[in-house]
This record gives C-alpha cells, sequence and structure tokens, in this order.
C-alpha cells in the first residue's frame, strides 16, 4: 500500500528510486495495517525501533556522518514511524483521531525516547514541525528535494497527540461539517 501510494502521488520522483522496500526493515520494525469494517487494509505505518534508521537514508551520504542527535541522545535511543499510507476513503479526520495518536502511543511504549520525523513538502514541513521538533539536517535530500529531518523528545510527542486530539481532530471535523 505504501508503494502504490508514493508511485500514484511522486510524478517527480524517479520510480525506479522508491520501488524497493528492505523486506530486513519491515522484519526488524513493527508493521501496523489498519482495517475497515469489511475487514480490508485502508491504511498503515512502520514503527522502526532499530537502528540503521531508513529516514537517515534521505540525508545525502557525505552529510550523514556530521549529524547530531539532539537531547543528548544518541541514535539507539530513536525511532522512526515510516511507510504511513492510507485508501482515499480513509478520512483525514480518522486519520489525526485514531491513526496518528495510537502512532505516537506505540513509540511512547517502544521506550524509545527520541522520534525522528522527516519529510520533503513544504505543506507537510509546517505541519510536521508547527510544535518546534529538533531539525537534524534542513536541505536537499538523496532524492533531489528539498529536506527536513528532525527530531521530538518525549514531551513533544505528548504535545503532539494532545494537539491531534484537542486542535486538529476538531478542526478537521468542523471542516467536514462545512
Amino acid at each position: 500500500g505504501f508503494l502504490s501510494t508514493i508511485q500514484k502521488k511522486s510524478s517527480n520522483i524517479e520510480k525506479s528510486t522508491m520501488s524497493e522496500l528492505p523486506l530486513s526493515y519491515l522484519k526488524e520494525s513493527l508493521v501496523i495495517g489498519v482495517f475497515n469494517q469489511e475487514n480490508l487494509l485502508v491504511a498503515g505505518y512502520t514503527l522502526g525501533t532499530k537502528t540503521p534508521l531508513r529516514l537517515l537514508s534521505f540525508v545525502p551520504e557525505n552529510k550523514r556522518e556530521s549529524l547530531v542527535v539532539p537531547f543528548d541522545a544518541n541514535w539507539n535511543d530513536c525511532c522512526e514511524i515510516t511507510c504511513a499510507w492510507k485508501t482515499p476513503e480513509v478520512s483525514l479526520l480518522f486519520m489525526s483521531s485514531r491513526l496518528w495518536p495510537l502512532a505516537l502511543i506505540g513509540v511512547l511504549k517502544s521506550g524509545k525516547r527520541i522520534l525522528l520525523g522527516h519529510n520533503q513538502s513544504a505543506r507537510l514541513d509546517r505541519f510536521y514541525t508547527a510544535l518546534g521538533p529538533a531539525t537534524i539536517y534542513s536541505g536537499v535530500s538523496s532524492y533531489g528535494l528539498t529536506s527536513r529531518l528532525f527530531a521530538y523528545n518525549r514531551w513533544r510527542i505528548v504535545l503532539c497527540i494532545l494537539g491531534l486530539w484537542f486542535f486538529e481532530t476538531p478542526r478537521r471535523f468542523l471542516k467536514r461539517e462545512k
């Protein structure tokens, strides 16, 4: 589902660069599927808790050595939510009220103290960085797009959950009702 979504939405990214998702990464991660009432798979994501972390591959190789994990942490303290996808019928209201809060609660339960995030979209960058995560890398990604790699500590993860439930979900509900 993730690869299909990427290929449909990423006309400016060469398809061959996004065609592989290493099975070894998935075996070392927690892969979550979301099913609808008809028991059809409609969304999902992966919680990666072991190094090597996939999001680091978006940073050009010659820049990776100089990356520093904030909050007095190291890469083993980090986890990542990757490969998030949904089918068109899954609403943004569902994503903000259920999927993302549960994914973030999963991060808190993982025992990792840092959540890495990454985006290559100005719109998503504004959304994901509204609570002020620490920027680890900002520049051109390995895929040639403007990119940011950032980190949330546990406190900011809790703020994200609260923001989703008490700001973003009501906003999306009201927007849907108009």
